[in-house]
């Protein structure tokens, strides 16, 4: 989430530097397209700029922004690393962080978590004020098995931000997965009281709920996150709720409308996999879980405290599979 932030305070930075007219024709369009949300129009203006002008490092930064939530990471990172290479670290000190920023966060997706944690604090040190940043940080720490670290870095998140349901919400997750049920329970109802409409934070509780035996109070939550996500798409997680309600063909089917939306997508596969292995058909959550490390999933530490490949994690095709990708 803190990409859509920094995404935005780049806009902001980019409408200042228009106003004084100190902006060229590209960066003009690039703007106009970011204001309109055309991500794609803005991605063409800002490599048309690089094109004319390869040193101009604000077109380097808002380019690996773009990158990076289009899923091109590689040339996010490069873009990243051209912008440092190009801002000086006077007043540009702020798309220096953004740039570091973006660096951390394509080595968390590469499974680089000593690099990534590097980069962010560079982001840090030079921009304290950025309190997005934290959010990335606890999301480093939980994927290098520093799940009480992170908790603790979500906690000074929420100190600054205390009206941003996302950093209750990700906490709740990581309590979640260290078996803190009540404290997820806590904040994950603080993210719906902060964001009702986001679907996550009550699947997470519909889970939490169903562990201490609250069917009432789960089905609930359940039948929210149904009521809210209602296209497929890779942000989806309606199939666990139609699972949790007892919907087996509907949780399929849902599941197989995630994938076409975005085939190329690991996560995807990833989440196909907990789907089958939740529902007990274990060759299917095998397969699918083959094919998302096969597409470059890479997170690990989260595979290992994903308690939905409890099923699977002792078959001896999920343990080859296992170690041959983690070795890669």
């Amino acid at each position: 989430i803190w990409q859509i932030v920094a995404l935005r305070s780049c806009i902001v930075s980019v409408t200042i530097v228009c106003a004084q007219g100190e902006i060229s024709y590209n960066m003009g369009k690039a703007y106009e397209a970011l204001e309109n949300e055309d991500y794609v129009e803005a991605e063409k203006y800002f490599t048309l700029e690089i094109y004319e002008n390869p040193n101009n490092g604000y077109a380097w930064t808002l380019l690996s922004i773009l990158k990076y939530d289009s899923g091109d990471y590689k040339v996010s990172l490069n873009a990243a690393n051209n912008a440092i290479k190009y801002l000086s670290k006077g007043d540009e000190k702020y798309y220096i962080a953004i740039s570091y920023s973006v660096m951390a966060s394509c080595n968390l997706k590469f499974g680089e978590y000593k690099n990534a944690l590097k980069y962010i604090d560079q982001a840090i040190e030079i921009e304290p004020s950025r309190s997005e940043v934290l959010v990335t940080k606890a999301n480093i720490l939980y994927e290098m098995g520093k799940s009480t670290e992170a908790i603790l870095q979500l906690g000074d998140y929420i100190k600054l931000e205390s009206s941003d349901f996302y950093g209750y919400y990700r906490r709740g997750f990581f309590k979640d997965n260290v078996g803190d049920i009540y404290g997820a329970i806590e904040d994950y109802t603080a993210a719906i009281v902060l964001n009702p409409e986001y679907a996550y934070s009550y699947l997470g509780r519909g889970d939490m709920y169903n562990h201490i035996k609250q069917d009432s109070l789960s089905r609930r939550d359940f039948e929210k996150v149904i009521h809210l996500d209602i296209i497929p798409s890779s942000n989806s997680c309606a199939q666990y709720a139609f699972l949790a309600l007892g919907y087996k063909d509907e949780a399929i089917y849902f599941m197989n409308k995630v994938i076409e939306s975005d085939s190329n997508n690991a996560g995807n596969y990833y989440d196909a996999a907990c789907l089958y292995s939740r529902m007990g058909e274990y060759q299917k959550a095998i397969e699918m879980f083959e094919i998302c490390l096969e597409k470059g999933y890479r997170r690990f530490c989260h595979i290992d405290n994903d308690e939905d490949l409890d099923n699977i994690r002792s078959m001896p095709e999920f343990i080859e599979l296992y170690n041959r990708y983690k070795t890669k």
